[in-house]
């Protein structure tokens, strides 16, 4: 989908007003997602459920997903905040090759099959790394992706 020779992953950062959060979609890719501001009605496949800022989500390929924001829980400016980063299969493959210590636990995140709800301690590891993230090149973010996989 994405990959080419200059990306291998996809980091996005978004600050937007509610109505303009992407619809329900799906993609061959996972997506790890970190609500920063918001709350409002996850769908994931056929689950319905709330959410709320700091729960971090992630999504195997393949499942439709979207949040739905409620208008009255924003920031300042009213807008809310998210942040996510795609990867697909293939990324996960070249990471096996290239490093084989990552092999067992690149396994078994290509065994989930449903979507994962972190925990509060794991959503707070996860959504430091995505936030570190966010002001380094793509380059940068390579270590940060490697350790991110360790974590999901």
């Amino acid at each position: 989908m994405f990959q080419s020779e200059k990306q291998s992953f996809i980091f996005d950062s978004v600050y937007l007003a509610p109505e303009e959060q992407i619809g329900l979609h799906q993609q061959s890719t996972w997506e790890v997602c970190h609500v920063i501001v918001g709350s409002g009605m996850r769908l994931i496949g056929d689950r319905t459920e709330p959410f709320q800022s700091g729960e971090v989500v992630m999504v195997p390929p393949n499942i439709p997903h979207c949040w739905y924001f409620n208008n009255h829980v924003t920031g300042s400016q009213g807008r809310i905040a998210n942040t996510a980063v795609m990867f697909g299969t293939d990324f996960l493959n070249n990471c096996s090759l290239a490093f084989p210590e990552l092999g067992e636990c690149i396994s078994q995140l290509k065994d989930k099959r449903d979507a994962v709800k972190f925990n509060r301690e794991k959503s707070v590891a996860i959504a430091s790394i995505l936030e570190e993230m966010r002001d380094l090149s793509a380059a940068e973010r390579v270590a940060l992706m490697i350790r991110l996989l360790l974590l999901v």
